[in-house]
């Protein structure tokens, strides 16, 4: 895909209920926030921080990074990508792929950016995201979402539940039997595809699972799910950070 034709766009809100100002938490002393932006930049040049707070926008621009301000009652990371966009359309940029990179995903690789953009090879695919097929021996509890899809790898069902359920066996074995995917919370998107989800009001399933891309299965459109065989750790909790 040639390069004019998609750009990143990482929606970066500062205030965060499980973890307050996050995305400026230091990882070995770079804030959580500058190390997605310059993984973002080895992969693309056209990268763009979405954010509603002047700490972010001014750190991005000390980096020599675009960031661009937005509102700040987003409901979720993709309808703050919207706005970004229109904005860098009303600016002049063309633009037909958005990949949306979560700000809190430090660990986003070029192969995972490629991967999700092979996806738009076939004109039908709207929308794109990835999955992980989780190891054998790695236990189901501590995952993030998972995904079940069809024999087209389109997604049938996100749950922060291991899903799906395996009835004949204890659930520290279920991976035996059966493989699981964790997915990976980056996504791609066509403009008129995003534009169509904002529009669209939360869902049911949404609200239940606390999951945005369940609006767009809830409503009937496609989802399609590449397979990265590198995993990425999102951070969401203090603990998280510990961790890492």
């Amino acid at each position: 895909m040639k390069n004019q034709d998609w750009v990143i766009i990482i929606p970066a809100r500062y205030d965060s209920k499980r973890f307050p100002a996050k995305l400026m938490k230091e990882i070995a002393g770079i804030p959580m926030i500058g190390r997605v932006y310059n993984a973002c930049r080895n992969i693309h040049d056209r990268v763009f921080v979405a954010t509603d707070h002047t700490q972010i926008y001014d750190y991005i621009h000390s980096l020599k990074g675009e960031a661009i301000m937005t509102y700040s009652d987003h409901p979720n990371g993709s309808s703050r990508c919207l706005e970004a966009a229109e904005k860098l359309i009303r600016q002049g940029e063309s633009l037909d792929i958005i990949v949306n990179v979560q700000g809190d995903e430090p660990f986003i690789r070029k192969q995972h950016i490629h991967i999700l953009l092979s996806a738009f090879q076939d004109p039908k695919t709207t929308i794109a995201s990835l999955m992980y097929k989780i190891p054998k021996h790695m236990p189901l509890d501590d995952i993030g979402v998972f995904v079940v899809t069809n024999a087209q790898q389109q997604a049938l069902y996100f749950s922060r539940a291991a899903i799906p359920v395996y009835r004949d066996a204890p659930p520290q074995y279920w991976t035996q039997y059966h493989d699981y995917y964790k997915h990976i919370g980056t996504y791609a998107y066509r403009l008129d595809a995003l534009r169509d989800y904002v529009a669209l009001p939360p869902s049911s399933l949404e609200q239940s699972e606390n999951l945005e891309q369940l609006r767009w299965l809830e409503a009937g459109r496609q989802i399609k799910m590449l397979i990265t065989d590198q995993d990425s750790f999102c951070i969401d909790t203090p603990e998280d950070l510990e961790r890492l």
